[in-house]
């Protein structure tokens, strides 16, 4: 067996329980050790405790190497339960950046007319700006604006993000 980790799952609303039930057989089914701690948050924790982000969840979220995160919000919660969660994330563990690799392998139908285009890219977004988290905005029941606030810091870590170098094998 390899090394061993401790990951923190937090399952979430709406498609989140069943996304990580099944991310967690995967790494179940690798050499690696893990050892899963399981936490309540979002729209769920909201009705069961009053908060979204209970103490008891943060807390195994300190203790952990990682973090599996489902989806939070949920219709019979208020609109605003997902940012306590995504704020404490984005903000206080500093988890700014949002990557998402996108290839396209020979042989796979995607259901879409893209040529073979040799499409191999990483897009990396900004998560502790802007849209992502309110700086100056209005919330209503099912809506919101917020101003599109990007910092020289903000810009400039997600331009060198590591994960970015690495998948391209390029300078950014």
């Amino acid at each position: 067996m390899g090394g061993s980790f401790k990951v923190a799952v937090w399952p979430g609303d709406g498609i989140g329980p069943e996304v990580t039930a099944e991310a967690v057989k995967v790494l179940e089914a690798t050499d690696v050790g893990f050892e899963f701690l399981e936490g309540i948050v979002g729209g769920k924790a909201y009705v069961e405790f009053g908060d979204p982000l209970p103490g008891e969840a943060r807390e195994a979220c300190e203790e952990t190497d990682a973090l599996l995160l489902g989806a939070v919000g949920q219709d019979y919660a208020p609109y605003d339960v997902p940012r306590k969660v995504m704020t404490y994330l984005r903000v206080e563990k500093k988890a700014y950046a949002n990557v998402r690799p996108l290839k396209l392998y020979d042989g796979v139908e995607t259901g879409a007319f893209i040529p073979d285009s040799g499409i191999d890219v990483v897009i990396v977004r900004d998560n502790s700006e802007g849209f992502a988290l309110a700086h100056e905005g209005y919330y209503w029941e099912d809506k919101g604006y917020d101003k599109r606030v990007i910092t020289r810091l903000g810009a400039a870590r997600n331009a060198t993000f590591k994960y970015v170098k690495k998948a391209s094998g390029r300078p950014v």
